[in-house]
């Protein structure tokens, strides 16, 4: 099936067709982490202090646009908030790890 041939999770009529869906918007959301993570190796190439990777302001300001998207879409608030806390520390710890490389 191609990407137009996706059905719209309403059409589905089985498991086949869901897990169909599911499996080619994991690989897009893999597809989309590892662009991100190349925008973090960046930032660490760019940046020239360490104490300017973690931005604990910019962190929560993130976590909020993105509870506040949650709850439009209707989705669970705490389990955002928390993929998205998770996604940010390995996207810092990585940006620093890659920082104290280039030295």
């Amino acid at each position: 099936m191609t990407e137009q041939s996706i059905k719209n999770p309403k059409m589905c009529e089985t498991m086949q067709d869901v897990r169909h869906a599911i499996d080619n918007l994991d690989e897009k959301l893999l597809d989309l982490l590892a662009m991100r993570i190349r925008y973090i190796e960046r930032a660490a190439d760019i940046k020239t202090s360490i104490e300017s990777i973690r931005d604990d302001e910019r962190i929560e300001s993130i976590i909020a646009k993105r509870k506040s998207q949650a709850v439009e879409h209707g989705y669970s608030e705490a389990f955002i908030e928390s993929t998205f806390r998770q996604l940010i520390e390995y996207s810092v710890a990585h940006e620093m790890k890659l920082f104290k490389q280039k030295k």
